[in-house]
């Protein structure tokens, strides 16, 4: 005969209470914790760029992420375990179409959801680290590097031996071969001399400038002067063949009120100027803007010399990405 003694009754109940609590635990829901992400970024963001990583969590089990909804198709990626978020389609990295990127991320665990609000502010790309010194000195041979500014793989600026500045890079992507001097005449002053086919465009080949304030100014004209560019802002930005116009106006002591396109400016009084003159080392000393139209950059650059009457040197500073 058995008998139920005290110590057996112990174990029992508390072996029914290990059950019932294990039995509890299972049957609780995972909990998830998370916080809406923001970030601002450089606009013309490479795919593949890490944007950063979501604080996301839960207490047990494992969370599965997932893009549940976002504003602009493809254009934000989320690792599915690590939390990570990602440019995805680089082309939707574009301020002027897209300022502000957004998106719903979802966080699942064993049947619990829960929704996290992704939202990427794009901004314009302005250089503003140390300033760089460029120098090409009287003759020099601008056909090497160490004669060339390369600021990026598709714009490298120098200057032959006579005619303007110009971007090497343009001409050897376009014809696999430099610019002749008959080329960039053109080029700056809208001529019909070169035998090749181009858009002339005033100087500096897909590359845009601004007056940023009034630097260097000698006359009073620069009071009156409305035109003065923002970086980050295409307004203002013009060929250099049209800066060089309105600081020759502006230090002879007439004031520029427009810009009708790359050759010509408007003076005060509504008179239009065509192929204005231009005294290119007015250009040193003045606080200039560098638009590069196609990777949509934006820099300081102040000459320090323009060399004229033989002398076909140039230097200036600018701004560099760090």
């Amino acid at each position: 005969m058995n008998i139920f003694t005290w110590r057996q009754a112990a174990f029992f109940v508390l072996l029914s209470a290990l059950v019932v609590v294990g039995c509890k635990d299972e049957e609780t829901p995972p909990v998830i914790t998370a916080s809406d992400f923001e970030v601002t970024v450089d606009e013309n963001l490479p795919a593949g760029t890490e944007l950063g990583s979501l604080t996301v969590a839960t207490d047990k089990g494992t969370l599965t992420l997932s893009i549940q909804s976002q504003s602009v198709t493809g254009a934000i990626n989320v690792d599915a375990t690590s939390g990570k978020l990602s440019v995805g389609d680089a082309a939707k990295f574009d301020y002027e179409t897209n300022p502000v990127l957004t998106a719903v991320v979802l966080a699942q665990n064993e049947g619990v959801e829960k929704t996290i609000n992704v939202k990427v502010n794009l901004q314009k790309v302005i250089w503003e680290g140390a300033n760089l010194t460029f120098t090409k000195d009287n003759n020099a041979d601008w056909t090497i590097a160490t004669v060339q500014d390369k600021i990026t793989d598709k714009v490298i600026l120098t200057r032959q031996n006579k005619g303007p500045i110009y971007n090497y890079q343009w001409w050897q992507n376009n014809f696999s071969s430099d610019a002749t001097y008959n080329d960039l005449y053109d080029d700056f002053w809208n001529d019909t001399r070169s035998e090749r086919e181009f858009t002339r465009e005033g100087g500096t080949i897909g590359i845009r400038w601004a007056i940023l304030d009034n630097t260097g100014a000698s006359t009073d004209t620069w009071d009156k002067f409305e035109l003065y560019g923002t970086l980050g802002d295409p307004a203002h930005f013009y060929s250099l063949h049209n800066i060089a116009s309105i600081l020759t106006q502006l230090e002879s002591g007439v004031n520029v009120t427009g810009v009708p396109d790359n050759f010509s400016i408007e003076m005060e009084g509504g008179e239009v100027n065509e192929n204005a003159g231009t005294n290119m080392p007015l250009l040193v000393g003045k606080k200039l803007g560098v638009w590069l139209v196609e990777e949509d950059i934006y820099f300081t650059l102040t000459f320090t010399k323009w060399g004229a009457d033989g002398d076909n040197g140039i230097s200036y500073t600018r701004s560099t990405k760090d």
